[in-house]
């Protein structure tokens, strides 16, 4: 038979691993939950950014003042993904990937005068 001093000591054992536990499996989940959050929100924005960019391109064809734009947007969004991911080659790719998606927004209205 346990004694109750016994009992009570056991009890408080369990109930400490079972707090500390918690507080271990909470910080994990608050962690990645929050990294996963951190990365939609910048791969959300790219998307947006990428979006609008092209609807303002079509309607006033700002070339030069979007081009410009645009890389200083993604190299902004990406310093934040590039500090909670620490992959330093997502960079050049997204930049590479995000003018490649634009490109087709860009276009040049040539006029040729014949005198």
């Amino acid at each position: 038979m346990i004694s109750n001093g016994t009992l009570g000591r056991l009890r408080n054992a369990i109930k400490t691993a079972d707090e500390h536990w918690l507080a271990l499996f909470d910080y994990c989940s608050v962690h990645v939950s929050t990294v996963i959050s951190h990365v939609s929100q910048q791969f959300r924005f790219l998307v947006f950014f990428i979006v609008t960019q092209w609807v303002v391109s079509v309607q006033w064809n700002y070339f030069y003042k979007l081009e410009y734009l645009s890389l200083m947007v993604v190299q902004v969004s990406l310093n934040g993904l590039k500090r909670c991911t620490k992959i330093c080659w997502l960079n050049g790719v997204t930049q590479y990937w995000s003018r490649n998606l634009c490109g087709f927004a860009y276009h040049k209205n040539y006029v040729i005068f014949i005198g």
